[in-house]
């Protein structure tokens, strides 16, 4: 079981890089006020995003422990990122699009898969 969380939540990095590096190409932000992860490809916080969440997916699967830290690390991070911005930006009477909340539930269910004892214990080299 703990086998299968490490793996599940590599497989959701994997899908998080894509849906930003997609938010990206799409540039699904309608204008500036939109709330979105409205990166282009000449800015190296996409770059970043991509290169980490790649990194923390194939360090899972290896089953490293460095992996399960940074990935525990940049997961809290992007969620405070997330919900500060959310918070200060909007109101119930003016939510984000959808695809925040996609990117919203893709670090809960990551942090969620990563935060058991037996799956950071499965986490050892």
């Amino acid at each position: 079981m703990p086998r299968t969380r490490i793996i599940l939540a590599a497989v959701t990095a994997v899908v998080y890089v894509a849906a930003v590096v997609g938010n990206s190409l799409l540039n699904l932000a309608g204008n500036a006020n939109h709330l979105s992860i409205n990166i282009n490809f000449n800015q190296p916080t996409l770059w970043l995003i991509a290169l980490l969440g790649l990194l923390i997916a194939f360090g899972l699967l290896g089953r490293y422990a460095w992996a399960w830290w940074l990935g525990m690390a940049v997961c809290v991070f992007q969620l405070y990122r997330l919900v500060n911005r959310m918070v200060s930006h909007y109101s119930l009477s003016h939510l984000p699009g959808l695809h925040v909340f996609l990117l919203f539930g893709l670090l809960v269910i990551f942090l969620l898969l990563l935060i058991s004892p037996k799956a950071m214990a499965s986490c050892h080299r």
